[in-house]
């Protein structure tokens, strides 16, 4: 009988720490936000637009920090987004964009941005066409960069933890 009893130890460890994995619960630990200076950028392909006529859209987010940090991958609509305001600042509302499933992060998803150093992405064109309906007229085109808490994630490494956004362009639809 006593033999039994480390066996039934080991397999109550073993369920134990298989619900454990496979909840939020050693992430909210484990993961911590990281501190440091994100500046996000914005450049559109053109500034002058015919109606009805998209553009890609090159963004820049770089760490003018003094330390290494990691950030998410940017990926649109998971973790950076952008927006079209009128002249008085009324956000254009958004047509008809896509709707993503979106999975728990990993470390996969993140990369090191070391200081000084950036990463240059672009949104295309085709990606956010239908999103919005420019008529003629004047826009303000702005960026957005985010990331969630630690606890909705499945990242075990510290990492940026935020919402910044960039000056704004204008944009002609002629």
């Amino acid at each position: 009988m006593r033999q039994i009893y480390p066996i039934l130890t080991a397999l109550i460890l073993i369920v134990a720490f298989q619900w454990l994995f496979n909840t939020s619960l050693p992430y909210k630990i484990l993961a911590k936000p990281q501190h440091g200076n994100l500046t996000l950028t914005v450049v559109p392909e053109k500034t002058r637009i015919n109606e009805g006529e998209a553009f890609d859209i090159e963004f820049m987010l770089k760490n003018d920090g003094k330390n290494t940090i990691n950030i998410w991958k940017p990926e649109w609509l998971i973790d950076y987004d952008i927006a079209f305001y009128y002249p008085n600042g009324t956000p254009v509302p958004k047509h008809r964009c896509p709707v993503i499933q979106r999975f728990q992060m990993t470390n996969k998803n993140l990369m090191e941005l070391k200081p000084g150093e950036s990463i240059k992405f672009v949104l295309k064109a085709d990606a956010w066409r239908g999103c919005w309906i420019l008529r003629k007229g004047e826009y303000l085109l702005k960026a957005i960069y985010f990331t969630g808490e630690p606890e909705n994630e499945k990242i075990t490494k510290p990492y940026w933890v935020g919402r910044i956004e960039s000056g704004g362009v204008r944009v002609v639809v002629e």
